[in-house]
């Protein structure tokens, strides 16, 4: 029997333009996007191809990043003249945070050669008469919170080279797209929801939820969801005024063998003679409906088979058609596929995310039989590094042991760690900012061994963990959870040092940046189906 999800959207504001004419968009449209890392992580355009196939799935729209690690403004026009090469009939231009040198310092000048570097950058797209947009680029932040006064000066330098750009685009007609500001606003959201939320881990590079605030600003001011243009393009929607939605975060599980119905609660304030549509996960789905006053539900399937990730977070791209107007916005919808008990996964699959040597832990199984965890596993390693008596913390702070469990990253010396989350409450599936701490719900424990060569087990204080050698290599750990129930999730990292220090880690699953965020854990269930969320 197939089971619904219930996702309740409440009152989120988005804009409003002035024109309901086509979108700016073509068939067969190719946007080449420049920048520095943050374009170069490929996340917001991967969200932008995404939806826009969902939108219009036959139209053949490509995304094609020619960005780069570490570049500033004046690496843009040889970007622009790579790029050429896959016919562009749009560009995307998005630097600064780079340009700003990270200091607050000569502000004025930094700006002034920016401007110079996107003017060429412009002169050559006018040249080839290829539309270009200028994007202003995220900030510098951890969460919504109060910044310090080096992320302050940094902003301040980065909002008056944001003037400059502005000011070049009024002399040569260029649009901006202010993805600074939206991305701001849904920082502020996602605030208001947990004061620990955050976009970006450290500081600069934004996860998938800030990269679907960016997805998000762009297609809306494309026109995303209006028709297709055929002749002259669309107008570019930039201006904003209000028009009243809300969006409540929602999480959950739900199970089914081939489809998940997804059912989604609107409320509207008012009668609208508008369309609503919705484009949603990995480019798979979308549906249109007539909004109506009060609250509507608009129902569609999720097929577990095409979810493109075991886990992802995306936008779920809305827009809103009127007779005279156009509005477009974004709640985040992050899933996990869940598994099933005994868990054993593939060696060969075990880290998919890390390091370019084989790890040297394999075979690893997990069961659950009443209130323990069992996670059996083979540690073959030539070279064992071990750990010191006490160790200290990157802030200074001694820790009575090899290990250091409040590290997001690597150990010192050899180390496996595994964690349980075991969170039920209406924050889990969250982005949190604690990645310098363990979440209340997390069980996590380490292994290592000591100087003397012996395993040696450290975990959290709350954690009831023990560990045995099966045979030879082969080891058995079990942790005692507080219940009986598999509604929990799972994760493992590997650290391999070559000497004290220095060391590679592997992770089963998520990235280096994120390594309690929910999403990146797997889920268990006795049936196949997702855990997800909606909105922060």
């Amino acid at each position: 029997m197939m089971k619904k999800l219930i996702l309740i959207l409440s009152v989120l504001s988005v804009g409003m333009t002035v024109s309901a004419a086509d979108s700016y968009l073509k068939k067969n449209d190719v946007i080449l996007t420049l920048g520095d890392s943050i374009s170069a992580m490929k996340f917001y355009q991967k969200q932008m191809e995404d939806v826009l196939a969902a939108v219009y799935p036959d139209a053949g729209i490509k995304v094609y990043d020619f960005g780069s690690g570490g570049k500033s403004s004046s690496s843009g026009l040889g970007q622009l003249q790579a790029g050429l090469s896959k016919k562009p009939t749009m560009v995307l231009c998005m630097f600064g945070v780079n340009d700003t040198v990270w200091s607050s310092a000569g502000a004025d000048k930094k700006a002034a050669s920016f401007k110079a570097n996107i003017k060429k950058v412009i002169e050559k797209c006018q040249e080839l008469k290829i539309p270009i947009f200028l994007l202003r680029e995220t900030h510098i932040s951890h969460t919504a919170a109060k910044s310090d006064g080096w992320q302050d000066g940094v902003n301040k330098c980065l909002l008056t080279i944001f003037k400059a750009q502005d000011e070049l685009a009024a002399e040569m007609k260029v649009p901006v797209i202010d993805v600074y500001g939206y991305y701001k606003s849904e920082l502020a959201k996602a605030g208001k929801a947990d004061v620990k939320y955050e976009f970006t881990p450290d500081v600069v590079h934004p996860t998938q939820p800030g990269h679907a605030a960016m997805a998000t600003e762009v297609m809306r001011a494309l026109g995303t969801g209006l028709p297709l243009a055929t002749g002259d393009r669309g107008p570019i929607h930039l201006k904003t005024s209000p028009m009243s939605f809300e969006i409540q975060s929602a999480n959950g599980t739900a199970t089914a063998k081939d489809l998940v119905e997804v059912t989604i609660k609107i409320k509207s304030p008012k009668a609208e003679d508008a369309e609503l549509g919705l484009a949603f996960v990995g480019g798979h789905l979308t549906t249109k409906t007539k909004l109506k006053a009060g609250e509507q539900s608009v129902s569609f399937k999720v097929p577990l088979a095409k979810l493109p990730k075991r886990w992802d977070h995306t936008p779920l791209y809305f827009y809103i058609k009127t007779a005279d107007g156009f509005s477009g916005g974004h709640a985040l919808f992050a899933y996990s596929k869940m598994a099933s008990l005994p868990y054993a996964p593939a060696n060969d699959k075990l880290f998919p995310h890390a390091g370019k040597a084989k790890a040297p832990v394999s075979n690893v199984k997990l069961s659950k039989k009443g209130k323990v965890v069992s996670i059996s596993f083979d540690w073959n390693d030539e070279l064992i590094v071990r750990g010191p008596a006490t160790t200290k913390h990157k802030f200074g702070m001694k820790i009575n042991g090899p290990l250091d469990l409040n590290k997001r990253d690597a150990q010192l010396c050899d180390a496996l760690e595994f964690m349980l989350d075991l969170r039920k409450n209406e924050g889990i599936g969250r982005q949190t900012a604690d990645t310098e701490s363990n979440p209340k719900g997390i069980l996590r424990v380490g292994v290592c061994y000591d100087k003397d060569g012996k395993i040696f087990i450290m975990s959290l204080p709350e954690v009831k963990a023990t560990i045995k050698n099966v045979k030879d290599k082969s080891y058995l750990l079990t942790i005692e959870t507080a219940d009986e129930s598999l509604d929990f999730s799972f994760t493992f990292s590997v650290t391999d040092s070559k000497k004290y220090g220095s060391g590679v880690q592997y992770k089963h699953t998520g990235n280096a940046h994120v390594s309690k965020e929910a999403m990146n854990f797997i889920r268990f269930s006795t049936k196949p189906g997702i855990f997800y969320r909606v909105g922060y």
